[in-house]
C-alpha cells in the first residue's frame, strides 16, 4: 500500500493566511482577521500613493532645476534676444521661478527702454502677493516714471506702502516725495518728507527739514 501525500494548498497568501488562523481569537486579533483583506488594500493604496508622491516630487524638480539652466542661459544674451528668451520661459517655468523671471524680464525691459512693459511685469509680481511685492511695487513705480507716468506711479506706490513691511517705509516715503514734487503736488511732497523725518539718521534730518521749510514757503506762496 502507498501513502499519498497530501498536496499543498495553492490559494492566495490571504486565503492560507485565514486557513491557519485559529477559530476563537481575541476580539481585536478577530477584528483583524475580519477585514484583513481591506487592510491589506489599503495597504497596497498607501504604497502606490507614496510612490506616485516621490515620482512626482523628482519631476518637478528636474522641471525646478532645467528652468534655472535656461535662465542662466537667456541672461548671457543680449537685451533684445534676453526678452524674447525670458518670454518664452514665463509661459512654461514652474510657479516657484515665475517671480524670479518676471524680475529679470523687468530689468531687460527696461534696459531695452521699453518702459511701459517693465512697468507691467513688475506689476505682476505686486498682483501675486509675492515675498518681493514691496521691491517689485518701487521698481514698477520707477518704470512708470521713466515712461513719463508720474501720477501712475504715485498711485503704485500709495496702494503697495499701506502693506509693506515697516522696514520699506522709509524708501516708499523717499520715492512718493521725489515723485509727488516733480507732478507739482507740492502738499503730498511735503507729508512724504514728514514721514522720511521720522525715520532719518540724524546726518539726514537737517536736509529733511530744510526740504519740508522750503515746501512749505512754496504752498504759502502759491495759495
Amino acid at each position: 500500500m502507498t501513502d499519498t501525500a497530501s498536496a499543498p494548498n495553492q490559494g492566495a497568501p490571504v486565503e492560507e493566511l485565514l486557513e491557519n488562523v485559529p477559530s476563537k481569537l481575541h476580539p481585536v486579533l478577530q477584528a483583524i482577521v475580519d477585514n484583513i483583506r481591506f487592510i491589506l488594500a489599503g495597504i497596497a493604496l498607501l504604497v502606490i500613493a507614496v510612490g506616485a508622491s516621490a515620482v512626482y516630487k523628482h519631476v518637478q524638480a528636474s522641471a525646478v532645476e532645467k528652468a534655472r539652466t535656461e535662465i542662466g542661459e537667456a541672461l548671457a544674451k543680449a537685451p533684445a534676444e534676453r526678452v524674447a528668451a525670458l518670454d518664452a520661459l514665463a509661459a512654461s517655468a514652474p510657479e516657484e521661478l515665475r517671480a524670479a523671471i518676471a524680475l529679470e524680464l523687468a530689468g531687460a525691459l527696461s534696459e531695452a527702454g521699453d518702459h511701459d512693459r517693465a512697468a507691467a511685469e513688475l506689476g505682476k509680481i505686486v498682483a501675486s502677493g509675492n515675498a518681493v511685492g514691496p521691491m517689485a511695487a518701487l521698481g514698477q513705480a520707477a518704470e512708470l516714471s521713466r515712461a513719463g507716468k508720474n501720477a501712475e506711479a504715485l498711485a503704485v506706490l500709495e496702494s503697495a506702502s499701506a502693506n509693506a513691511p515697516a522696514a520699506f517705509a522709509p524708501v516708499f516715503a523717499r520715492q512718493t516725495a521725489v515723485l509727488a514734487e516733480a507732478t507739482g503736488d507740492l502738499a503730498r511732497a511735503r507729508a512724504a518728507y514728514e514721514k522720511l523725518l521720522e525715520a532719518a539718521t540724524a546726518g539726514n534730518k537737517g536736509y529733511i527739514e530744510d526740504k519740508i521749510a522750503r515746501l512749505e514757503a512754496q504752498i504759502a506762496k502759491n495759495s
